[in-house]
């Protein structure tokens, strides 16, 4: 019903027990606990997998990082940076 655009409409012309809300589970609080139990248990496994992760990212990155920073040390002209001929010739020919 609380998707409906015209609800209120609708609940005004419907007997209450079509539109009556109906729980999920009967007993919701054992359900939150048998839930909360379960991640008790797989949520630190999760996380650390998560962090294990993250870390190979994380170095991954740098490694990069630190990749990119030399090669354009390297590529860089003799007169303060400036293209090189190839670099030149790439651009002219676009």
């Amino acid at each position: 019903m609380h998707a409906l655009h015209n609800g209120q409409r609708i609940r005004d012309c419907l007997p209450r027990h079509l539109t009556a809300p109906k729980p999920f589970r009967a007993d919701r609080r054992a359900h939150h606990d048998a839930i909360a139990a379960q991640l008790r248990i797989s949520g630190p496994a999760r996380w650390a997998e998560i962090a294990r992760k993250q870390k190979e990212t994380r170095e991954r990155n740098k490694k990069a990082a630190d990749g990119k920073d030399k090669s354009s040390k390297v590529g860089a002209g003799a007169c303060g940076g400036e293209p090189s001929v190839a670099e030149v010739q790439t651009v002219s020919s676009l």
